[in-house]
């Protein structure tokens, strides 16, 4: 049996839609489980009135926690040998299901399809989406570090074990954003082969008003949690020894670019010393990355940071360098959290 797991949340537009591609796959063996995360609109009804139709719908009700605990909680409550998940504004590809069944019975610990996107928000991200969703691989891959960096890192279009999710214990982090990487690398580094499936089985449908159409708008405080998870990856995987320097390096610049690119001017002295205690934190040796190796030591004049004013370059130029000397002259500061950047920025901007 599959577990498909619907996090919910006032999403009474879309929802009718999105249960009817799941209710509709040939596979009947199945159980819906539909988290409502604190909706205050008519989700739970439509939920219900699913459930009238069809008895493998299931309805639970929980205070507004986020995605990642109403996945959580859905996970808790699987009964299916296999889990996949589906978000209340998405679809499923007709046969969806089928495909991904059939797959993960003949090898693999889980079965990766891509995914298909309808950009009504950003058309011109449409190219770059359609590639990053697009399998490139075909059938069964032992998996590597290399291989887990080779296919996006959304949770849906994807057919899980449930077994490997309870011997590791997995869940997806709460309290922030962008969960799905943690999740990606803290399953597939547990598995030993993946199958994977060109065609794709999941529609995600990009809306105004969701984590990324804002982060795109370059909403204060959110392109940064980015770093928050890789963080995260790293206290899970990286001080475990399921990877070495290298691997945590590529992630976490690839964490910083995003971070990057996607915050307010506002944000960017933070992200670039969030990065920089992250590679201090873990004792990195940023040397076969330039750009951490520049951050690491506040040398940024040489990068090109796309067409960003000059201005805000030398503005992150002198703080890294501030947070250099201070450091420097009070090595345990290194060891302190965020607070401590927080503290010198507000120092910063005192006397700037």
């Amino acid at each position: 049996m599959i577990s498909v797991i619907v996090p919910i949340f006032n999403s009474e537009k879309y929802l009718s839609k999105c249960l009817e591609s799941i209710s509709s796959q040939k596979i009947r063996e199945l159980e819906v489980i539909c988290i409502d995360d604190g909706s205050t609109d008519g989700s739970a009804s439509i939920v219900k009135d699913f459930q009238k139709k069809d008895s493998r719908f299931y309805l639970v009700k929980q205070k507004n926690q986020g995605r990642g605990s109403a996945r959580n909680t859905g996970i808790k409550l699987a009964k299916g040998e296999y889990i996949c998940f589906v978000d209340s504004d998405d679809k499923l590809e007709p046969n969806a299901l089928e495909l991904l069944l059939k797959k993960i019975r003949e090898k693999g610990d889980a079965v990766v399809s891509s995914i298909s996107v309808i950009n009504f928000i950003y058309p011109e991200k449409s190219i770059s989406d359609t590639e990053y969703y697009k399998i490139r691989f075909s059938g069964v891959k032992k998996t590597s570090p290399q291989l887990i960096f080779g296919f996006h890192y959304s949770p849906c279009g994807i057919l899980f074990k449930r077994s490997i999710i309870e011997e590791f214990n997995i869940s997806f982090p709460e309290e922030t954003l962008y969960e799905d990487a943690y999740w990606h690398w803290c399953y597939f580094i547990h598995t030993k082969e993946v199958n994977f499936v060109k065609d794709s089985t999941y529609l995600y449908i990009r809306r105004s008003g969701s984590a990324m159409s804002q982060t795109f708008d370059k909403k204060p405080g959110l392109a940064i949690q980015h770093l928050t998870i890789c963080d995260l990856i790293f206290k899970k995987l990286y001080l475990s020894n399921y990877f070495g320097n290298d691997i945590a390096l590529k992630l976490l610049e690839q964490a910083f670019w995003f971070s990057f690119r996607n915050s307010p001017s506002s944000d960017k002295i933070l992200v670039c010393s969030r990065t920089v205690q992250i590679l201090r934190n873990y004792n990195l040796d940023p040397l076969n990355s330039n750009i951490l190796t520049q951050l690491n030591n506040g040398n940024l004049k040489e990068i090109n940071w796309f067409s960003e004013r000059e201005e805000i370059i030398d503005e992150i130029v002198q703080f890294i360098r501030l947070k250099n000397l201070i450091i420097k002259k009070f090595p345990f500061i290194k060891k302190v959290t965020n607070s401590v950047y927080v503290i010198l920025r507000r120092f910063y901007d005192y006397f700037k």
